[in-house]
């Protein structure tokens, strides 16, 4: 059993974009509620100071906004990530710990395998693509094992994946969790675990201005280009046309020629890779591979795709979003008492609302309704004028009598 891309069954973008809007304005009401009733419950929660904090500085502090962009791009890769299993009909639940595993690798080949072994590869125009190359192989095996699972054997692709993640999880405690044991932790300091050493400074990505923000790096070209590279093979190749048509109907894309259970596989690894790439990126941003720099963007993807309706153009308008709602947990968390924990409830909800839109769609059922409606009796109006019109207008025969002809 796979999961239908028609998470969100919208007829057309416009209906889909007011279903998000809309799903969003309910969230920010049912947060607002929940605010009242903390408040009237004696928590005493600043709404001007929630306000400030989470939404005005960060719009209105270009250090702030540098950051939240910082905090997208992650969410942008696992979002693809996870959009494009989909789009094949599969709930790809897995990307953290293929995100996990590519920023692990990456972080190992950057910091140990190539400074001390391939020194040749050493210098900037090698090591940066070959980073981003072992990211991409190792979290797309990631995502390739429960695909050839799913496709093979019908395991369940959400079952799969969550053990990944836990497998993945162990991986990366056994290669730097310990410095008794682990072959690549940082040894370089005596009370150093779960991280390797500093990556070459020939993997590392620079930031786009020094001046203007310490976070924001050039990675968030690389993730938009990955966007507009999958937005094209999804809707502009004959892949991306397989993906879809497997998506809505894998038996019917069998009868039509279409190799499902490869489609499948190639998908998964597609999507492993993507969020493989994605953990590469981060590591690439910063000095080292640490146990933890995925957050939970592989989780977050999910939501971020949901609400970017599996488009890759939409996810990324879903993932600055989420870098936005990011950011504000952080503002709040430094900078008052509130707890930033109201963040992640309107996240929850935002999800929730998208995830079971029933009431935005009848909001915009009723919507059309009264539009309809409306131009109905605009109809009526007009062809009861015109009728007039003609009665008014139509020629009247009189015989020599007097009398009219009918």
């Amino acid at each position: 059993m796979s999961l239908n891309i028609d998470l969100i069954k919208s007829k057309n973008m416009i209906e889909a974009l007011m279903t998000v809007i809309l799903s969003i304005f309910f969230a920010l009401i049912t947060i607002a509620l929940m605010l009242v009733f903390l408040n009237n419950s004696g928590m005493e929660i600043s709404t001007d100071e929630l306000i400030k904090y989470a939404f005005t500085d960060i719009i209105n502090d270009p250090s702030n906004l540098a950051q939240a962009l910082y905090w997208s791009t992650p969410l942008l890769m696992t979002g693809l990530s996870v959009a494009i299993a989909f789009q094949a009909g599969l709930f790809n639940i897995g990307s953290q710990g293929q995100m996990t595993m590519g920023a692990s690798s990456a972080g190992i080949w950057a910091a140990a395998i190539v400074p001390h072994s391939l020194t040749f590869l050493d210098t900037p125009i090698l090591l940066i693509p070959t980073t981003m190359f072992v990211g991409i192989i190792m979290g797309g095996i990631w995502g390739y094992i429960p695909g050839y699972l799913k496709a093979e054997k019908d395991a369940h692709e959400v079952i799969v994946t969550i053990l990944m993640n836990l497998i993945a999880l162990t991986i990366v405690r056994f290669l730097v969790g310990s410095r008794n044991y682990s072959p690549y932790v940082d040894k370089s300091s005596t009370d150093a675990y779960n991280q390797t050493e500093a990556i070459s400074s020939n993997a590392r990505i620079n930031l786009i201005n020094p001046e203007f923000s310490t976070f924001l790096d050039y990675t968030i070209i690389v993730a938009v280009i990955v966007m507009f590279i999958l937005q094209f093979m999804l809707y502009k190749t004959n892949f991306g046309y397989k993906i879809r048509a497997v998506g809505l109907n894998s038996k019917a894309s069998e009868v039509s020629g279409i190799n499902s259970k490869k489609i499948v596989k190639r998908s998964m690894f597609l999507s492993g890779g993507v969020a493989g790439l994605g953990g590469a990126l981060l590591v690439m941003g910063e000095v080292r591979y640490y146990a933890g720099i995925e957050y939970t963007f592989g989780f977050d993807g999910i939501a971020v795709a949901l609400i970017g309706q599996n488009i890759p153009f939409a996810t990324g308008i879903s993932a600055i979003l989420f870098g936005l709602l990011f950011q504000s947990r952080i503002n709040l968390g430094e900078n008052t008492e509130i707890p930033p924990e109201i963040i992640i409830a309107l996240q929850a909800w935002i999800v929730l609302f998208i995830a079971a839109p029933l009431i935005a769609r009848k909001v915009i059922s009723l919507y059309k309704q009264f539009i309809e409606k409306d131009d109905e009796i605009n109809l009526l109006e007009d062809n009861n004028s015109s009728d007039e019109q003609d009665v008014i207008s139509k020629p009247q025969l009189i015989d020599e009598n007097g009398e009219v002809y009918e």
